[in-house]
């Protein structure tokens, strides 16, 4: 709220806001339909921006670190502003210590180059406002049962080059199983395609989840991202929940923040 606030506020039309999750899309989107080099495809992305906001700033995957070396490199040497929103601080961002110390340069240049402002702690108002009735992802609803209702219609949908089976495709929302969504190895494309495709997102059939491993919480985790970064009302019938991802042995990345958006849901 407060970054959106000041980025509203810098008096220019040149200005960007994007998600990370939709800068990474939109740059290896725009490498491989150009074919050309990286540091043209980076100054035509970035065209006459002057001031560039990203929100949920931060990077786990080794080649999104190059990508975001240069990126910044090249909005320091075009002297454009840079905000930023992460839960990471710098010298946490790239966390898996195999791949770290080759991204220590970027973290050197984020310290030397922008002003690092910490909000710390404190009340969590997603919470705050659990159980009342919003709009789009706030609407949703976290439903305890044993399973989810028998669905209307089955259909397969090609999601970003993933075949996936759908329960039901009423009007302009969608319905699966939590194992065709989170146990196949899908990635950020195929819940990106979706959420710019219906309305509405239903997920059923979700185990306990403090009994479920990493890569599918991980994936949760995802989904739930980008939903909410788009507003996309979210229901879920789980046996257990949100809050069992935070007791199992090995924590997915950012359990906290998912658990946080998941709060929002209304229960029953």
């Amino acid at each position: 709220m407060i970054a959106d606030g000041y980025f509203r506020a810098i008096p220019t039309r040149h200005k960007r806001r994007l998600h990370f999750h939709d800068f990474f899309h939109e740059l290896h989107t725009e490498i491989t339909s150009s074919r050309t080099s990286f540091d043209i495809t980076l100054d035509r992305f970035l065209g006459k921006t002057r001031a560039i906001l990203f929100d949920e700033f931060h990077v786990h995957d080794v080649a999104d670190g190059v990508y975001l070396a240069a990126t910044l490199r090249a909005l320091v040497a075009h002297d454009t502003l840079i905000l930023a929103t992460s839960n990471y601080a710098p010298a946490a961002l790239m966390p898996n210590p195999y791949f770290h110390q080759g991204f220590e340069p970027t973290i050197t240049l984020i310290e030397s180059t922008l002003n690092v402002v910490n909000l710390a702690d404190g009340e969590d108002y997603r919470r705050g406002g659990a159980g009342e009735h919003g709009s789009g992802f706030a609407s949703g609803t976290w439903c305890i049962g044993p399973r989810g209702a028998e669905p209307r219609s089955h259909s397969t949908i090609n999601a970003a080059g993933q075949y996936l089976q759908a329960h039901s495709i009423p009007d302009d929302t969608v319905a699966f199983d939590f194992r065709e969504l989170c146990v196949r190895p899908l990635g950020i494309d195929q819940y990106r395609w979706i959420a710019e495709r219906f309305a509405g997102v239903t997920v059923t059939d979700v185990p306990d989840l403090a009994t479920v491993a990493p890569d599918p919480l991980l994936r949760l985790g995802n989904l739930v991202d980008v939903l909410y970064d788009n507003d996309i009302r979210l229901d879920v019938v789980a046996i257990g929940t949100p809050e069992g991802i935070l007791t199992v042995s090995t924590r997915p990345r950012d359990a906290a923040r998912t658990v946080s958006r998941l709060s929002m849901l209304v229960r029953s």
